[in-house]
């Protein structure tokens, strides 16, 4: 049996952007090459226009034009009248296609030069231009892939069943098991080429009309094409990458590993005979997560349920440089399974290595890994020197150390400490909300002006996006902790200017807590941001922020011991 739950929020949201990106495109495109090909082999005969006339549509950003008019044409013994001018239908403003024609038919109708195009099997039906106009082929495409395909794959995840009962992935001993990353850049690189495909039809539609206008603002289009190329530069580095450093398949010692066991885990890193002995000296990390993917109401989520790090000691074999790594996992985890209603555990194996000094760029590296529900009854083969250990665990206490000093500012002197969370600090990703905050209005402006009312739904969305960000890319929070009173100060500022500020008396360490705020995913790899909070006392549930931001739990436990030992 299975079983599974279907977010119809997800699928009726997916299905009206759907529908209203396939209708758009239909009637903007589809329709318009339809019947262009149909009318192949329709006559041209003479014609007699009554009336023609060019209309203004006043939209409420913008104005959009269409010809309107009434013509007569002899065919075969009778007379017709049609008022049919073009394929394209309704009004816009996609270059000067309609002012250009109206032009036209005024100058052949003027020299008694006007020709129409009959359908012979139904004479009844007529054209006066059989243009095909590539601007709005390429804006009805724009709104199919944007509009109709993401609200397309949104239905279908939301639609689709979730597997409920215990996967094992297929493990062929001899070629281990594939990383992650080895199409993750494929699909950067699908993602970019539609970002940038889009802007670029969309800007070859808009600013010729629009800088002609002197409407500079017409620019911000190009940030689809520079986010496009964005992305596609960090899909080719990606594929570059892990082309530089092989497939790395991973194998696991035992084969078959479990919960409540040790386990060892290693691979092969291909490389010449000047790069084995970069890889000897170099420092990588291993990370074993466990991972409950899970839906909360309409969402999907995934919350880390334990984590481990291990360091990696590497040597030189026959095939390259050998890096492996043991893993203890306590009995009390949760094995590899997925459940009801899209729950799911899974074990991930991830290692990194930065080798920038080298040339070499940044190593990284994730798998998949199955683990039963009981500790395999063999013993792991891999061993490591003490010595090795020793000091791996020496660096890792140093590194969280060093790594919470470089993104949080703390400053001591006399009896106080002062931790700082500047502003700025996550400068990339509150620019990047910005940046599609802004594309979401652009958008939103866009499709208002050509009357279409759920532009003001990206219109709202956008802004929320933008002005959340813009509030992260200021926002700072200053905490002075006095050593000898025992107290910390909280203020909170924007761009400067202090919002709040709170005062907390120190008596037990236990006031300190660390909560995870938010997290990234790229590619297969999920980064972590953590916050250190004080409560009002160790039994308050009212607590105060002090620091925020702090990537990785190690980096914000290092922050809360130092803190902890200067104070008590």
């Amino acid at each position: 049996m299975s079983s599974s739950k279907r977010s119809w929020v997800g699928v009726i949201f997916g299905m009206v952007f759907f529908c209203a990106g396939m209708a758009v495109a239909y009637n903007t495109a589809l329709r318009t090459v339809i019947t262009y090909v149909s009318s192949a082999d329709w006559d041209l005969v003479p014609a007699t226009i009554e009336n023609l006339e060019l209309k203004n549509h006043h939209g409420s950003d913008a104005t959009t034009y269409s010809v309107r008019g009434r013509y007569n044409y002899y065919y075969q013994g009778y007379d017709y009248s049609s008022t049919r001018i073009s394929f394209s239908n309704g009004s816009d403003n996609f270059g000067d296609y309609w002012h250009d024609l109206y032009a036209r038919l005024n100058q052949d109708r003027r020299y008694e030069n006007v020709m129409a195009w009959v359908n012979p099997d139904a004479p009844h039906e007529a054209v006066l231009d059989r243009t095909l106009r590539w601007a709005s082929i390429g804006f009805g495409a724009v709104f199919a892939i944007m509009f109709g395909g993401i609200g397309g794959l949104v239905a279908w995840a939301s639609w689709r069943n979730e597997p409920t009962s215990v996967r094992r992935p297929v493990l062929d001993v001899g070629k281990g098991i594939a990383s992650k990353e080895k199409t993750g850049g494929l699909g950067l690189l699908v993602l970019g080429g539609i970002f940038f495909g889009v802007g670029s039809i969309m800007a070859s539609m808009i600013l010729p009309r629009e800088l002609e206008r002197d409407n500079y603002p017409a620019l911000l289009i190009l940030v689809f094409v520079l986010v496009g190329v964005g992305i596609m530069w960090a899909a080719v580095k990606q594929l570059l990458a892990y082309r530089r450093f092989g497939p790395t398949p991973l194998y696991l010692d035992p084969s078959e590993p479990g919960v409540g066991g040790e386990f060892g885990a290693w691979f092969v890193l291909a490389s010449n005979h000047q790069n084995q002995h970069v890889y000897e000296r170099a420092q990588f990390n291993a990370t074993l997560c466990c991972l409950r993917h899970y839906k909360s109401g309409d969402d999907s989520k995934t919350d880390i349920l334990w984590k481990e790090f291990a360091p990696v000691f590497t040597s030189l074999s026959s095939g390259g440089t050998k890096a492996a790594c043991k893993l203890d996992v306590p009995a009390d985890c949760a094995p590899s399974s997925e459940r009801s209603n899209g729950d799911s555990i899974e074990w991930e194996l991830s290692i990194d290595g930065d080798l920038s000094e080298h040339g070499l760029g940044k190593f990284s590296r994730s798998w998949e890994v199955f683990l039963d529900q009981f500790p395999s009854s063999q013993v792991s083969a891999i061993s490591m020197p003490q010595a090795f250990l020793d000091n791996a665990e020496l660096a890792a206490q140093k590194s969280a150390s060093d790594s919470a000093l470089r993104q949080i500012s703390v400053d001591e002197s006399g009896h106080g400490i002062d931790v700082i969370s500047a502003a700025g600090r996550s400068i990339v990703s509150s620019i990047m909300g910005i940046v599609f905050g802004c594309i979401f209005v652009g958008m939103g402006v866009f499709t208002v002006g050509q009357d279409w009312w759920p532009g003001y739904l990206f219109i709202g969305i956008g802004a929320l996006i933008a002005l959340a960000s813009l509030f992260s890319l200021g926002s700072a929070i200053d905490a002075h902790f006095d050593t000898q009173a025992r107290k910390v100060r909280v203020r909170r500022s924007w761009l400067g200017v202090v919002f709040s500020s709170k005062e907390i008396s120190l008596n037990d360490p236990s006031q300190f807590t660390v909560k995870r705020t938010s997290s990234t995913q790229s590619g297969s790899k999920s980064t972590e941001y953590y916050a250190l909070y004080v409560r009002k006392n160790h039994s308050s549930d009212s607590k105060h922020k002090v620091a925020e931001s702090i990537e990785g739990k190690e980096a914000v436990e290092a922050l809360k011991a130092m803190l902890v030992e200067k104070l008590f």
